[in-house]
């Protein structure tokens, strides 16, 4: 995971965290399954990122009807109060309620109570986020770094890429369902990239690379996680199908005309961008690597009965009509060092940069000027249960 990222999600993104759960690792093939997947039971370790079908709705009693619990209403302090100082600059109750509201605004809408004590956790997680964003801001300042526009520009593609978005879709999601305009984005992003930049430069000086050593020690202690049923892997093109006849005729049709543009030697890859209803479009269809019983059975069953580098004829599943490109299989078995020693060597660099993200921050914070207004200072933290 990118460094900004990580100081994005620890600090900055409180509502776009949440919005899009930017904590999870980059490049993970779980998003782009969802439109293949098989729902997986509730206790499976892994459950499928794709919802079952809802069951209809039971019908209740007019009578015994009830209106759904109204949000309860929270006195905070009055919107000019001064909470807190860091380094000179005051953060008030309004710079709070600004960041609360959206939030609030979204559960109300739901329908589900906000209790007193949720409101208090918000803004408390709120008030401490505002401060750490003040003090990594004055951080970068004092250290002179600047970040272009052009550079915002090329990590905001890359995040809406992943996602399977236009940079201005992504802008607009955060907007709707985050509250976060992209103004607010765009300085986000500027102050997590401005703080890479020195994070990368403390941990040079620390030293205490990954080394092949390091991610051999891990891969002999964790065998288990390496050994797996035969895999497939496999492209696709999606074309969802409609909810009644016609529609389905329509998909189909649309479906056949891409299916005899890749028979006829099309590039697949480049088809799966521009015409795919599945997210892994952004990669050109590729789904990666997965056990048969990972996918719903039409697509299982035609991905492991084709011959590496075939594509098949129209596969028709609950999401629609796909075309298959099988890409790759291996037998069942255990993966060798060398072909898992990249991406252990990736997750144990995430998980130091991680660790690291958290205690060059606590550092910095220790030497920043914080005054708190008396009765606002935060509650000691819970120690963890052991």
């Amino acid at each position: 995971m990118r460094i900004y990222m990580l100081v994005l999600t620890i600090i900055v993104v409180f509502s776009a965290s949440e919005v899009f759960g930017m904590g999870k690792s980059d490049g993970s093939k779980e998003e782009v399954k969802s439109s293949v997947s098989e729902p997986a039971p509730a206790a499976a370790p892994k459950p499928a990122p794709i919802a079952t079908p809802k069951a209809a709705p039971v019908r209740t009693p007019r009578a015994a009807r009830v209106a759904p619990p109204k949000a309860v209403g929270v006195a905070s302090p009055a919107p000019k109060t001064v909470l807190v100082t860091v380094n000179g600059i005051v953060i008030r109750q309004s710079d709070v309620n600004k960041e609360v509201a959206p939030q609030k605004s979204r559960m109300a809408a739901g329908g589900r109570p906000i209790p007193d004590s949720m409101v208090k956790q918000m803004e408390q997680r709120v008030v401490q986020m505002l401060v750490e964003k003040q003090i990594i801001k004055d951080k970068v300042a004092s250290e002179g770094v600047v970040i272009t526009d052009a550079q915002i520009q090329t990590e905001a593609e890359a995040i809406a890429k992943k996602r399977g978005m236009s940079v201005e879709e992504f802008e607009k999601t955060l907007l709707e369902r985050g509250g976060i305009s992209k103004a607010d984005f765009h300085e986000q992003m500027r102050l997590g990239l401005g703080f890479e930049v020195l994070m990368k430069k403390a941990m040079r000086a620390e030293g205490g690379a990954v080394t092949e050593a390091d991610a051999k020690a891990y891969y002999d202690s964790n065998i288990q996680k390496y050994t797996h049923e035969a895999q497939a892997k496999a492209s696709h093109i999606l074309v969802k199908g409609g909810t009644d006849e016609a529609s389905k005729a329509v998909a189909k049709a649309e479906a056949d005309k891409l299916l005899k543009l890749v028979k006829d030697g099309g590039d697949f890859a480049e088809l799966a961008k521009a015409h795919s209803s599945c997210p892994s479009s952004a990669e050109g269809g590729d789904l990666g690597y997965f056990e048969k019983g990972r996918m719903v059975p039409e697509f299982s069953e035609a991905a492991f009965s084709m011959k590496v580098g075939e594509v098949s004829d129209l596969v028709e599943t609950q999401f629609g009509y796909h075309i298959i490109k099988l890409t790759d299989m291996k037998a069942a078995g255990t993966s060798t060092f060398e072909e898992e020693k990249e991406n252990i060597v990736k997750m144990l660099e995430s998980g130091k940069e991680r660790e690291f993200a958290q205690k060059y921050i606590a550092e910095v914070k220790s030497k920043a000027k914080i005054k708190w207004t008396a009765g606002f200072e935060p509650m000691p933290a819970t120690p963890p249960m052991r």
